[in-house]
């Protein structure tokens, strides 16, 4: 497992919670970028218009970022 964090449009994370999603995609198994990706379809799949990202980060150090509606989305590790 490990932590997520997410920012974009609040109205549709509290609806849909990637930061939780993607904790529980590591959990079974998925490494951080695909946990991540895996959160934010879930949100597009619903949400088609939705701006956001999602970062994990697993127990071992190992992390991933994932953003829809978004040019790119910087982060620092």
């Amino acid at each position: 497992m490990g932590g997520a964090a997410a920012t974009g449009d609040g109205d549709v994370m509290l609806r849909l919670l990637p930061s939780f999603v993607a904790v529980e995609a590591m959990r079974q198994g998925l490494d951080p970028q695909m946990a991540a990706q895996s959160a934010i379809a879930r949100v597009t799949d619903k949400y088609p218009e939705f701006s956001g990202a999602v970062v994990a980060l697993s127990r071992e150090g190992r992390y991933g970022a994932a953003c829809h509606g978004m040019e790119s989305f910087p982060f620092s590790v």
